[in-house]
């Protein structure tokens, strides 16, 4: 599919977001010829449609099956990526991607399977926004962390995850190697004070 019809099929699902649309189809395109660098931040307020065309996307894939491989989409809000005691812990997302990996595959699908199906994940860091690193005027260390952390991911990182997998009724672990490199993110949030702070 070329970016044109990509726009064309997400339109079926999306209306009024046109100018979103045609960044969301170049970013698709990008992801399934394995390009780098096609994420993106998408900005607007609850209600303006980002969870709409992250299912548009979900849909695309799911209908085509040459895309079966790209077809583990999954939204995560930014700050779950934190645990109570304010660590950060990554392994969430990977958690997740295997899960619903497995999910589209069945139990009865291998580790390698499982692997490649997380490493062609789209992933949406929702609320990206609330992931600050100051908070009341001061540093706040674990949003930082969490910034830092995602960045890596974004960026590209080699990951050793443990899947879980059945050799009959027995369920195994094997580590993996994942390349988010391969992944493509897409960060949103509302950014509610962006327009005054570009005003000032």
């Amino acid at each position: 599919m070329r970016p044109t019809e990509i726009y064309e099929n997400l339109q079926r699902d999306v209306i009024g977001q046109e100018e979103t649309l045609r960044f969301v189809s170049v970013a698709i395109f990008k992801h399934l010829e394995g390009e780098r660098y096609g994420n993106l931040m998408l900005i607007g307020n609850s209600g303006t449609g980002k969870t709409t065309v992250m299912r548009a996307m979900e849909r695309l894939f799911h209908e085509h099956e040459e895309f079966s491989k790209y077809r583990v989409v999954i939204i995560m809000n930014a700050n779950t990526f934190a645990t109570d005691e304010g660590v950060v812990d990554t392994s969430r997302l990977y958690a997740v991607l295997e899960e619903r990996a497995r999910k589209i595959l069945g139990d009865d699908a291998d580790p390698e399977q499982i692997r490649l199906y997380m490493e062609h994940a789209t992933v949406c860091l929702d609320e990206i926004d609330k992931v600050s690193g100051m908070v009341g005027g001061k540093p706040y260390v674990t949003g930082i962390n969490i910034q830092q952390a995602l960045l890596t991911q974004v960026e590209g990182e080699r990951v050793a995850h443990a899947i879980t997998f059945y050799k009959g009724t027995t369920p195994e672990r094997k580590t993996v190697t994942i390349h988010t490199e391969k992944m493509l993110f897409i960060c949103a949030g509302a950014f509610e004070a962006l327009y005054d702070q570009v005003f000032q």
